[in-house]
């Protein structure tokens, strides 16, 4: 991408992370569970991409682009096993939901983590199975298959909790 001059770069970046903030905090709290190590993917992945953003050839796939930066942030800090919260804190840190949302909140987050994270990309954050395979490197029939697998699981677990 090419812009007029320093200014119009930090601009354009700027919009495009608040605009995507939330789905980024989210995808960082549904791996790592803590709200620091969270934070702390989101904020790297940030820089990352905004040392990188020459890289970035098309402005519209920016979503997919920095979802992966992050992704894989986030799971640099989890292998490191840096994370280490208490279940209760984390729920501290959950959005306010009502009762419905947080059981389905709730069921989401018992699934492994790599169903969670597709889930999280089509369910939550809207994103296309084309998109989440190129966030994930996976193909599309495999993405597919595991939001069926996820959907049965979830089926499953909320069912249960009835």
């Amino acid at each position: 991408m090419e812009f007029r001059d320093a200014d119009e770069r930090k601009s354009w970046f700027c919009k495009n992370v608040l605009t995507n903030k939330l789905s980024l905090y989210r995808m960082a709290m549904s791996i790592l569970h803590n709200e620091e190590d969270a934070k702390d993917a989101v904020s790297e992945a940030v820089s990352i991409s905004y040392e990188r953003l020459e890289t970035l050839r098309n402005p519209k796939s920016f979503k997919s682009w920095i979802m992966r930066i992050l992704i894989n942030e986030a799971y640099k800090i989890y292998n490191r096993g840096k994370r280490s919260v208490q279940y209760e804190d984390y729920q501290d840190a959950t959005y306010d939901m009502d009762e419905d949302n947080a059981a389905v909140w709730s069921a989401v987050e018992a699934l492994n983590k790599d169903m969670r994270t597709i889930v999280m990309l089509f369910y939550f954050d809207g994103m296309k199975v084309k998109e989440i395979a190129e966030i994930t490197g996976l193909s599309q029939s495999a993405i597919k298959t595991r939001l069926h697998r996820a959907r049965e699981q979830l089926k499953t677990i909320l069912t249960k909790e009835e």
